[in-house]
């Protein structure tokens, strides 16, 4: 029997892709973790969709984002779409006691994001606005840890 475990963390960066984008911002690590919010109800997304109906491979964008961020090595993907649904089917299936004892599907093995990131509007070089992206999440300083739980004390931007 065939099964598939769907990780909550998908690190990207680690694995670089052939044909890789030399115009992309590139980081020598990965300067935190990204989630992609993709709002499929918004009027952008219904006309590109409609545009894309002889391509039904391409139904959304969230793989384009990515790849982008695989081959730029600037951030380790936090999965919080259509997968984040299907682990929240399986903690449903687990509160009601319908999954084995003993699977590893517990509570505490998530990674948290740092950034969201919503697109809206793809009009110019989607490359160029991810390069803009990298560029004002490096220069960002990281808010300390004032707590145990993780309450910040606030971050700055520093500007060349």
């Amino acid at each position: 029997m065939l099964q598939q475990k769907v990780l909550p963390l998908v690190t990207l960066g680690d694995h670089p892709s052939a044909g890789k984008n030399s115009a992309l911002e590139h980081c020598d690590r990965p300067v935190g973790t990204m989630s992609v919010y993709e709002d499929r109800s918004a009027e952008w997304y219904q006309a590109w969709l409609a545009n894309m109906r002889g391509d039904r491979t391409t139904t959304s964008i969230v793989p384009v984002i990515r790849l982008l961020a695989q081959q730029s090595n600037c951030f380790a993907v936090v999965e919080r779409g259509r997968a984040m649904d299907a682990m929240a089917r399986e903690r449903g299936l687990m509160d009601a006691g319908e999954l084995r004892k003993h699977s590893n599907f517990g509570k505490g093995q998530m990674a948290a994001t740092d950034y969201t990131l919503e697109p809206n509007i793809i009009v110019g070089s989607i490359t160029d606005a991810y390069n803009n992206l990298v560029k004002a999440v490096k220069i960002y300083k990281a808010q300390e840890s004032a707590s145990p739980n993780g309450h910040g004390t606030g971050g700055s931007m520093k500007v060349n």
